[in-house]
């Protein structure tokens, strides 16, 4: 089975090699997770927010959410939510799965990229 892990580090792998011209990102914030004692209520005191897309890039002027799933998975009613929030502020979201839907949504809000072939390996 395909982890979220490696689809994720696939992805960023991708991107890394790919993108090209004035974006800026992307990055991960670190939202997810169980936290011990008072960890938890400390990040959500610095603003952590649950449900922040995993990897967000800036673009000419905009702001996008990549939400990395293994295949087969969504995101969860919590993330969903966020996700609303954020487009109704302008952001654009996509759920992925693999290296090819994250290109596509990528070719969806017109980000230049480098890729100009098939993918090997398809994740």
């Amino acid at each position: 089975m395909i982890t979220e892990d490696v689809v994720h580090r696939s992805i960023l792998s991708h991107l890394g090699q790919t993108l090209t011209g004035a974006t800026f990102g992307p990055w991960h914030t670190p939202n997810g997770g169980q936290r011990p004692g008072i960890v938890g209520p400390k990040m959500r005191g610095l603003g952590v927010m649950p449900g922040i897309p995993d990897l967000l890039l800036l673009h000419d002027g905009g702001t996008f959410g990549l939400e990395i799933k293994r295949p087969g998975k969504n995101a969860t009613p919590q993330q969903a939510a966020l996700h609303e929030q954020m487009r109704a502020a302008g952001a654009l979201i996509e759920v992925v799965r693999s290296i090819e839907e994250a290109q596509a949504a990528l070719t969806k809000w017109g980000i230049a990229t480098r890729f100009t072939g098939r993918f090997g390996g398809g994740l």
